[in-house]
């Protein structure tokens, strides 16, 4: 969703390419088969401290991306943090076409 929101509000005309898991995107994105990908931190992190995933603009832009909850959140915080997700989410649906199967 990521990929087709980004897709749909640069007007990229991006051809988005669907994988079974992130690791056969990612060794095709490391490979140079593709230009970008859209995936989790969790996922690729390790990676980019190793310096095999790279791009500085995005990396020092990873906390533009939105909040993150930590543990120094406290259940109000989360909550709220939940419920901006959940209305910023429904608008991204709305705005790239998403439909339930």
């Amino acid at each position: 969703m990521i990929a087709r929101l980004f897709n749909a509000r640069s007007q990229a005309g991006a051809n988005l390419v669907p994988y079974a898991n992130v690791g056969v995107g990612t060794q095709d994105l490391i490979g140079g088969h593709v230009d970008a990908m859209a995936a989790d931190l969790a996922s690729t992190a390790a990676l980019a401290r190793q310096g095999r995933l790279r791009d500085r603009d995005v990396a020092d832009r990873i906390g533009l991306i939105g909040p993150i909850v930590d543990a120094s959140m406290n259940a109000e915080a989360v909550a709220d943090f939940l419920r901006r997700g959940a209305a910023r989410w429904q608008g991204a649906v709305k705005a790239i076409g998403v439909l339930p199967e």
